[in-house]
């Protein structure tokens, strides 16, 4: 794990340049006449995503540096207090980051990546299109049970691993020309881009087909409920977790395999690694030898995490309920102590933090020195945890919160719904989709969901067609960003490992935005409404 990525030596000039070209596009937006129904909050809001937006896409200023303007700019332009703003950058979902990583790191000190590295080249086979493909769809089916978060900080810190083994000593044909070295290189650079894109878009990708994968899905599922529609409405439009995976399994495979092809087309058929590379590999793990203490010690914190991430809450399997140990826990203390219930007070970030407080507790052996030490001490969590996505995952919650409480969010919503009541309904289901997609870039996913679900259904009513029709996709397009960093979680978390730039996640996440537009609205028009039996 390194440090936020950032372009080194940036001439003055562009820097001061694009500062100041970002801060008129925010006075030209805040001074702007024609933001009819948009409380001022709300427009001097919108000022402030545009001058971020424009500083991150731009890095004009480090990515850290530009997470931290809400920090002054709501308290001073009264969009949110000091004290309000300040509770993004650290909460639970913030904790979840900071122990995935210090677990991350854990398992990079005791070199158990390497091993796990070697055992998925010499299992998978060295063709990067089917090392992609095998990491994708890895972390799919995981994001299908546990947050997409917890997904990606599992599998980073292997595929930095299957990275890190692919050094040029690994490959055939090292003693070419220098231009045939530049050209491998640069081949290499795209393998990397697609595997760690890949595992984060498919954490995002494998989420959407199941009603825990992501909680856009859940507050769809608790919506009817939320807001008292009558038990016949419920009824009928409810859906089971077995009704959603029918639905939406075609159409997330169909985007994980768009994205798999996609990431791919890059590195042509010239990245190939021959016979000696394989043999390398085999040998490589031959020379690690037995599992020391530090590597088996650790292996179990890394799989305890996983499975109490995966089981911490119950699962519903279409009327048969998995309960999660969070259930079992709170029978057994009930038992002893009356009155004890976790359910709802325990998260993932709790999970994460407990075992990243055992690593401090849990002695081995530094094969290396022969010392005896803890699997993990402060100074190398200090060092080694990217600080900067932190405060980076701060400034994109604080803009999200924001969006919300200034009616931002709801504004935006507003204004294309009033826009699509002339359209077909496929024209309908297409909008909506391309809306939520790329505000998403810029809000949370879970916030916007929460506040466009009212609106489309408002909006569906008066159109005298099924909410669902709108409703449905605007849920689903809700994991489909993937331009920024910014944009989600797992984006965050793949681009700290330093092996991409902005402009890379830009450029593929805006031609796999529009592949998910168009499937969205393939599949909402031609399968969902049928399974779901939706009344276009």
């Amino acid at each position: 794990m390194h440090e936020t990525h950032h372009a080194p030596h940036e001439p003055i000039a562009f820097r001061l340049g694009t500062t100041l070209l970002a801060f008129v596009l925010f006075l030209g937006i805040c001074l702007w006449p024609g933001f009819t129904g948009l409380p001022p909050a709300g427009q001097r809001l919108a000022g402030v995503v545009a001058l971020m937006a424009l500083l991150w896409s731009t890095q004009a200023l480090p990515l850290a540096v530009t997470s931290l303007i809400p920090l002054v700019a709501f308290p001073l332009l009264q969009i949110q207090s000091a004290d309000v703003v300040s509770q993004s950058y650290m909460n639970a979902t913030i904790l979840l980051y900071f122990s995935g990583f210090a677990i991350a790191i854990g398992v990079e000190r005791w070199g158990l990546h390497r091993r796990l590295a070697l055992l998925c080249l010499m299992g998978l086979g060295t063709s990067p299109r089917r090392v992609v493909l095998a990491f994708m769809l890895g972390t799919a089916v995981i994001s299908m049970w546990i947050s997409n978060t917890a997904a990606t900080l599992l599998m980073l810190p292997i595929a930095l691993a299957v990275l890190t083994s692919l050094t040029p000593d690994t490959r055939e044909g090292e003693d070419g020309t220098e231009e045939e070295r530049r050209a491998s290189r640069r081949l290499e650079q795209k393998f990397a881009v697609a595997l760690l894109l890949g595992i984060a878009y498919s954490s995002s990708i494998g989420g959407m087909c199941t009603l825990i994968g992501t909680p856009t899905n859940g507050v769809y599922a608790g919506y009817w409920a939320s807001v008292g529609a009558d038990p016949a409405i419920q009824a009928r439009y409810a859906v089971s977790s077995g009704q959603w995976f029918v639905m939406f399994l075609p159409l997330s495979a169909a985007m994980f395999f768009c994205t798999w092809g996609l990431l791919c087309l890059p590195m042509g058929r010239s990245l190939e690694l021959g016979h000696s590379a394989r043999q390398q590999i085999v040998e490589r793990y031959r020379a690690l030898g037995r599992m020391h203490s530090g590597e088996r010690r650790m292996l179990g914190v890394f799989l305890m995490v996983a499975i109490l991430w995966l089981t911490r809450a119950s699962l519903d399997l279409g009327g048969f309920v998995l309960p999660g140990w969070e259930v079992g826990l709170s029978r057994l203390l009930n038992a002893f102590f009356p009155g004890f219930a976790y359910e709802g007070w325990l998260r993932d970030s709790t999970v994460g933090l407990v075992l990243m407080i055992a690593m401090f507790l849990i002695p081995a052996t530094n094969e290396a020195t022969g010392r005896r030490q803890f699997l993990m001490d402060w100074e190398t969590i200090e060092q080694r945890t990217p600080w900067g996505v932190l405060l980076l995952f701060g400034g994109g919650f604080a803009l999200a919160s924001a969006c919300s409480t200034t009616g931002l969010s709801s504004w935006l919503g507003e204004w294309i719904a009033q826009r699509i009541a002339t359209m077909s309904d496929t024209g309908r289901v297409l909008s909506v989709s391309s809306l939520v997609i790329f505000l998403t870039e810029f809000t949370s996913n879970t916030a916007t969901i929460a506040t466009l679900l009212p609106i489309l259904e408002n909006t569906a009513t008066a159109l005298a067609v099924d909410p669902r029709l709108l409703m449905l996709p605007a849920t689903i397009a809700a994991s489909c960003a993937f331009m920024l960093p910014i944009a989600t979680p797992p984006n965050a978390i793949v681009f700290s490992s330093n092996r991409l730039t902005v402009l890379q996640m830009l450029v593929v996440g805006f031609w796999l935005n529009l592949l998910g537009i168009l499937v969205i609205t393939f599949f909402t028009m031609v399968w969902v409404l049928r399974i779901g039996q939706v009344t276009a």
